[in-house]
């Protein structure tokens, strides 16, 4: 229980007042729970849709679900991903690159990054809530935090050699038990087949293939999987699982 409430209160700002008990490879332990805490954020983030399209229209209620899951997280992983853009497309050298993704300054293409990560997201979630209603939408909307979560602890497993050792992201790249990424596989595959059934399959799948095609192209890059990548890859992950699910659903695969 201890490494679930870390990670909640590393991946959230969800107050809790509780101090855990922090030993050399709780972090790398608490991967094994990732899904988890891609189901609580999920859970709240389609809560605060199923409240708010009570009230107000489908649209507006996923613009405000999108925020959730952006204050939710401290907008943690959408940090990473701005990084990550400015970095990789500066065109520079490697080196460079990673000085630029250290600034805490967000550029062009950081911003372009963020603009389409959101709009993409509200664009996805509003066909899915106009074609299949709300109940499905909320269904989708927790597969697409918890396989995030779920990758990103894939990412992580296969990074241990090609990390960085410095900043938040190499709090997690200690040793990593097969145990624990095998507890995260399967609690997110479980988690996600629930709520999507047999679509989930297929979805996983793709979202493993886009790790070990991301993780290629960053080592390309920067020759190292940092902090920023992660949570770059988190962000990527979720817009890649609606994606997957609206292909899908238009196609008549549901």
């Amino acid at each position: 229980m201890e490494s679930i409430i870390l990670m909640l209160q590393f991946f959230t700002r969800i107050p809790i007042n509780y101090e855990v008990n922090i030993k050399e490879d709780s972090f790398s332990r608490g991967i094994a729970y990732f899904p988890i805490v891609g189901l609580v954020i999920g859970g709240l983030v389609a809560l605060a849709f199923w409240g708010t399209s009570t009230l107000l229209p489908g649209s507006i209620a996923i613009v405000i679900a999108v925020l959730v899951n952006v204050l939710l997280t401290g907008a943690l992983h959408v940090d990473g991903l701005a990084d990550t853009c400015d970095g990789i497309f500066s065109a520079r050298s490697m080196d460079r690159m990673l000085e630029i993704m250290k600034d805490s300054r967000i550029g062009t293409n950081g911003t372009v990054a963020i603009f389409f990560d959101l709009v993409l997201k509200i664009a996805l979630l509003n066909q899915i809530n106009t074609s299949l209603g709300s109940k499905k939408s909320i269904m989708v909307i927790i597969s697409m935090t918890v396989v995030a979560k779920m990758m990103l602890s894939l990412l992580i497993y296969l990074s241990t050699e090609n990390s960085k050792g410095s900043g938040l992201g190499s709090l997690f790249l200690s040793k990593i038990s097969c145990t624990a990424i095998f507890t995260a596989i399967g609690l997110g595959s479980i988690i996600t087949f629930l709520a999507l059934g047999k679509v989930s399959i297929v979805i996983i799948l793709m979202n493993v293939l886009l790790v070990f095609l991301y993780k290629s192209f960053i080592l390309k890059r920067l020759d190292v999987i940092t902090g920023d990548t992660m949570g770059a890859l988190n962000e990527i992950c979720e817009v890649f699982t609606l994606l997957v699910f609206v292909i899908l659903e238009r196609n008549l695969l549901i």
